[in-house]
């Protein structure tokens, strides 16, 4: 159960940092003064974010491969006789790995575009 516990607090955290990350940037926009020092924090929270995001996701995908059937989601999609790629695509069948799998790829989506700049 501890790994359930580190993953629902890497979401929540993803998230806090993610509202986080938008707040720092809308105030960069608004206060010239101290703007390059709201774009660090506002980066630096938004990197934060992807990161836990990635935890979160690959506990998920360790939770399925390992058959952690105490947990409901893993227990409503997967099975012990699905191959090793659906046991990886399971993560993301039902709506919960659906919206975290998103999440991930919108942020890094958005870390490598800014990275670009």
């Amino acid at each position: 159960m501890v790994l359930g516990t580190i993953g629902s607090a890497a979401i929540l955290f993803s998230f806090l940092a993610t509202l986080g990350s938008v707040y720092a940037y809308i105030v960069s926009e608004r206060d010239a003064s101290t703007a390059s020092r709201w774009l660090k924090t506002g980066r630096a929270a938004w990197i934060a974010g992807s990161v836990l995001s990635f935890i979160a996701w690959g506990l998920l995908i360790y939770l399925s491969l390992t058959h952690q059937y105490q947990y409901a989601y893993i227990y409503q999609n997967t099975s012990n006789d699905l191959p090793l790629y659906f046991l990886i695509s399971a993560t993301w069948a039902g709506q919960e790995g659906s919206f975290l799998l998103l999440f991930y790829k919108y942020t890094k989506t958005i870390t490598l575009l800014k990275k670009k700049k």
